[in-house]
């Protein structure tokens, strides 16, 4: 397509996934076959102008919910900050013994990254492509040499 107009079961998957962001579902609700709507949506989801249209429709609601709630992509990785670090403060009560122990709820810990690599646009999940990138992991003697005077 030269001009890249979309189609009237274009447009429709376009709007579909912008709402809900599964592909198979989208394609169903545009029109498409039940039962080929996952290659559809593979197909339609490789076009630029697909994906362009896609950016275009979820612009203005994430502007409206911005504006609306004053909601950033910034405050939502710091409250996943604050997720983590609530999960690895986790304590449990001994009743045998009376102590309380360290229990770092690790689950939460890494789930809570997942979504961080995800707001940050480290893992595209179309596509299962990973980005490239670089952690600099500092043993506990590292930060105490760190942190000794010299």
């Amino acid at each position: 397509m030269g001009a890249e107009k979309l189609t009237k079961k274009e447009l429709a998957f376009c709007k579909a996934y912008a709402k809900e962001e599964n592909g198979e579902k989208a394609a169903a609700a545009a029109g498409y076959s039940v039962r080929s709507g996952r290659q559809i949506a593979y197909r339609l989801l490789q076009k630029d102008y697909i994906r362009r249209k896609i950016s275009d429709i979820r612009k203005p609601i994430a502007q409206k919910l911005e504006e609306e709630f004053r909601y950033t992509a910034l405050q939502s990785f710091k409250n996943l900050c604050k997720a983590q670090d609530t999960a690895l403060a986790q304590t449990q009560y001994y009743p045998a013994t009376g102590e309380t122990r360290p229990k770092p709820d690790l689950a939460a810990f890494i789930k809570a990254e997942e979504l961080k690599a995800k707001l940050a646009g480290l893992f595209d999940e179309q596509n299962n492509k990973v980005q490239d990138i670089t952690i600099h992991i500092k043993t506990s003697a590292d930060l105490k040499a760190e942190t000794e005077p010299r």
